[in-house]
């Protein structure tokens, strides 16, 4: 069966299941793959509807409206996620760069910096890194 067929099953299934979350999530996480982020995102609003505390939920959500370019409301979700999880490590590199998204580059460094000082050996640490230092050389007047 094809992707096509395969989310239209979903879909239907989301439709006769209004309580299932887990079809919601696995919905918005395949348009979330498919870089197809408009339509991820009313998947996961749904399957936060029925479960506010998804963490990994609400980050993957927070990154969608950032690529369909609503900025604040990414950093408001980020900061929600924050709010469920403290100090999860996906949540402040995501808050980090989307305050770097909106050049508000004193916020990235310190969201940055707090998320290495607590979680130094996370998995993308080497890219935060690289991501903490862009955010300096720009408050230095240095960027390209």
């Amino acid at each position: 069966m094809d992707t096509v067929n395969q989310l239209k099953e979903m879909e239907q299934h989301a439709r006769e299941n209004p309580a299932h979350i887990d079809v919601r999530i696995r919905l918005g996480d395949a348009y979330y793959d498919m870089q197809r982020f408009d339509a991820a995102i009313p998947w996961y609003e749904e399957a936060l509807k029925l479960d506010s505390t998804k963490v990994n939920v609400v980050n993957d959500l927070a990154t969608c409206y950032l690529a369909t370019g609503n900025t604040p409301k990414a950093i408001e979700l980020a900061s929600h996620s924050l709010e469920l999880e403290k100090d999860n490590p996906v949540a402040l590199q995501n808050l980090g760069w989307f305050y770097f998204s909106s050049d508000n580059y004193p916020a990235a460094i310190e969201t940055w910096e707090k998320l290495i000082a607590i979680h130094p050996t996370f998995q993308n640490i080497e890219a935060v890194k690289k991501q903490l230092e862009n955010a300096k050389a720009h408050v230095r007047g240095e960027h390209s």
